[in-house]
């Protein structure tokens, strides 16, 4: 009896234990051109790179809603690229994640639309996709509408159903209909530069999380951080 309830109590510890040592699942938001559900683009030579070193277990694309719901049900461990503004579209803690990895800076242009009339105390409407970090922009001064696709972003931006829309830069210009939008857009175009592409963990894999850091980190220092992302890659301060 007693050897039974000893082996249990190992049995029990070794689960513990494997569990804290498993590498992590990474969930991946779906942005064209940088990483789409073919797993192509330049976020998702990151990616592979950090599976190859068996820094994470596997990783896949989603569309951006998806890809956030996976992550808060705990379906998978890692998220990117990601802010703490997803946990407070949530509700939740950010003392439930680990620290956040920065591995780019991030930008994204603020249309400002001329043929959209407000009325009386009427506060401003700015159409978003998904949940994210605007860069830039103050949100206090806009009602946020969220949308789960570009192409609806499009939609109410091409018809003035909102006073301003913000669409994340670089992922935008391979939109097929995006950059012709942007371009022929009657009102005020702003490119921000002043965000960050994080990648998240939750505070379980927080040894993982630490060991991905090192490893991006020592990417930047030696040039393969840029070799990855290519044009798009733009250096990055914070990171360490």
């Amino acid at each position: 009896m007693l050897r039974f309830c000893f082996t249990s109590i190992l049995l029990v510890f070794s689960a513990i234990a494997q569990a804290n040592t498993e590498k992590p699942t990474l969930i991946a938001l779906e942005l064209p051109g940088l990483t789409d559900a073919e797993k192509k683009g330049v976020f998702s030579h990151v990616y592979y790179a950090l599976q190859e070193k068996a820094l994470i277990k596997s990783w896949e694309a989603a569309p951006i809603f998806r890809a956030h719901q996976k992550f808060l049900s705990k379906k998978a461990a890692c998220i990117a690229p990601a802010s703490l503004r997803l946990l407070e579209a949530y509700n939740v803690s950010p003392s439930e994640v680990s620290a956040l990895i920065p591995f780019n800076r991030a930008q994204g242009y603020l249309l400002k639309s001329s043929g959209y009339t407000l009325e009386s105390g009427e506060q401003p409407s700015l159409g978003i996709v998904g949940v994210g970090h605007l860069f830039g922009v103050e949100e206090s001064a806009y009602k946020l509408v969220s949308v789960a696709t570009y192409d609806q972003l499009l939609y109410l931006v091409g018809a003035n159903r909102v006073s301003a829309a913000y669409v994340n830069y670089p992922d935008v210009i391979h939109h097929p209909k995006a950059m012709d939008i942007i371009n022929d857009f009657d009102g005020e175009v702003e490119l921000r530069w002043d965000g960050v592409d994080n990648i998240m963990c939750w505070k379980e894999h927080a040894e993982a999380s630490d060991m991905i850091a090192s490893a991006i980190a020592e990417w930047k220092k030696d040039g393969t951080l840029e070799s990855m992302l290519g044009k798009y890659y733009i250096d990055l301060d914070i990171i360490k």
